[in-house]
């Protein structure tokens, strides 16, 4: 299951959130986060890219091995109750958004970003993995 979106250049950056949740936005955004690429909230990721870029979120089974052209830019964790992933950009209208759909629960996200070649936009590979540890809101 495999979802591609593409970034604007005016904004530089897009999030993955719960869909039944559907968490704000961050508000707060420090240097410390755009210099890192990324911030995390409750059910909600937010990543800032350098420039235009394209998307591509999908569910694996394992994390596979890259072209070298791939940088690791993280890996974190996300609770989709819902089991609804909106990947948004910052001006979108939510309804509309591209959705993937996963098993409700706890995932590992790793993020990769590449460039193809020197002339064309960076793309970023996100890829979601289900998580063995329980929801952190999940009573047991």
């Amino acid at each position: 299951m495999t979802v591609t979106v593409e970034v604007l250049r005016d904004y530089h950056q897009f999030f993955l959130l719960d869909g039944g949740i559907q968490p704000l936005y961050p508000e707060e955004v420090t240097a410390v986060d755009i210099n890192r690429g990324y911030k995390i909230a409750p059910n909600i990721i937010a990543i800032y890219t350098a420039g235009p870029c394209t998307v591509t979120v999908r569910l694996a089974k394992c994390f596979a091995v890259l072209d070298p052209g791939f940088q690791h830019l993280t890996d974190l964790t996300i609770d989709l109750p819902s089991g609804k992933v909106i990947i948004t950009r910052y001006t979108d209208y939510l309804p509309d958004c591209p959705v993937l759909i996963v098993p409700p629960g706890s995932y590992n996200v790793r993020i990769n970003v590449g460039s193809p070649s020197a002339s064309e936009n960076e793309w970023y590979l996100v890829t979601l993995l289900r998580s063995e540890a329980p929801m952190s809101g999940m009573m047991l």
